[in-house]
């Protein structure tokens, strides 16, 4: 269950002690609360966290970081913003911008890669068998999936290309493929070519 005080203690340490060049670790949020003789976890931390939600949108966990989803004017959408990083934040008892029809925070995460946005796309995957638990872990159980051959399967996706999507397939060594599309792919290889030309 969530705790109104813990998660205002975590809002006042944030505030206080993180900034741009001054990260906070779910570690030394739990340090920090234990020092005044709160006992929490990283569960806890997670919900506790969930209370510092901003104009309707969602707080949420990731690499080791916290990030508030909400909608930004001037992109004209929903995107990121990474809470130890905002400057001065302050909350509000109005409603800037509500959430849409179609908002969705679990569809949202695993569309964005390492909470990175980039142009939505749909993308064909080819990988090897072993990573069927790997694809649906990271997209939901309803993704997309066919037999490729007998050592591989495709993976409809959709994903928010970015260098951080393309960062995600080239951590599995060759096990992912990306077959389309064909802009998608291209850049993938101009990307590969480039870091081999740094390497050389």
């Amino acid at each position: 269950m969530v705790n109104k005080n813990r998660a205002l203690y975590i809002f006042k340490y944030l505030w206080d002690h993180t900034d741009e060049e001054h990260p906070a670790t779910t570690a030394d949020i739990i340090a920090y609360l234990a020092s005044l003789g709160i006992s929490t976890t990283r569960k806890t931390v997670a919900e506790d966290a969930a209370e510092l939600q901003n104009s309707g949108f969602d707080v949420v966990w990731n690499s080791d970081a916290y990030y508030v989803c909400g909608y930004s004017k001037s992109h004209g959408k929903v995107v990121t913003f990474r809470v130890d990083r905002m400057c001065r934040p302050e909350l509000s008892e109005s409603v800037f911008c509500p959430r849409s029809e179609g908002y969705d925070i679990g569809k949202y995460c695993r569309r964005v890669f390492s909470m990175y946005d980039g142009a939505d796309c749909t993308v064909e995957l080819k990988c090897e068998n072993s990573l069927m638990d790997d694809i649906v872990d990271r997209f939901g159980e309803q993704v997309q999936t066919g037999r490729y051959d007998s050592s591989h399967f495709t993976a409809r996706v959709q994903v928010s290309v970015s260098p951080t999507f393309y960062a995600g397939v080239f951590t599995y060594g060759g096990q992912i493929e990306i077959l389309s599309p064909e802009p998608v792919r291209r850049e993938y290889a101009q990307q590969l070519q480039a870091a081999l030309k740094q390497a050389k």
